[in-house]
């Protein structure tokens, strides 16, 4: 998965976190319908990682919704339809841990 599977509607930027030190940035998209477009409105949080705190060398890192898989990806099977997953985002200083919510 890459950004560039993004689809009109997915509300990519709804919620964003970057941490302390600026090379780490997590990105909600509260109506992504998971990986292969399985479960509608399920919600992806999509992360980024950073060279430098000029944001040079970005690149996706992983994607965590329903259904993603393989490399740094991780499947939230639990969400369901609706659950609008990545609604809000808090990575701690040093982009670790990472709290993600679903409003539903």
């Amino acid at each position: 998965m890459n950004v560039t599977d993004l689809e009109a509607g997915d509300r990519f930027g709804t919620a964003v976190s970057l941490n302390g030190s600026g090379d780490r940035l997590a990105v909600g998209a509260i109506y992504d319908f998971g990986s292969g477009n399985s479960v509608i409105d399920s919600g992806a949080v999509y992360l980024f990682s950073f060279t430098d705190t000029n944001f040079s060398g970005g690149s996706i890192a992983g994607t965590m919704g329903y259904g993603y898989t393989g490399g740094n990806n991780v499947n939230v099977s639990a969400l369901e339809a609706y659950d609008c997953f990545g609604s809000s985002l808090s990575l701690n200083s040093t982009g670790d841990h990472l709290a993600v919510g679903a409003m539903y």
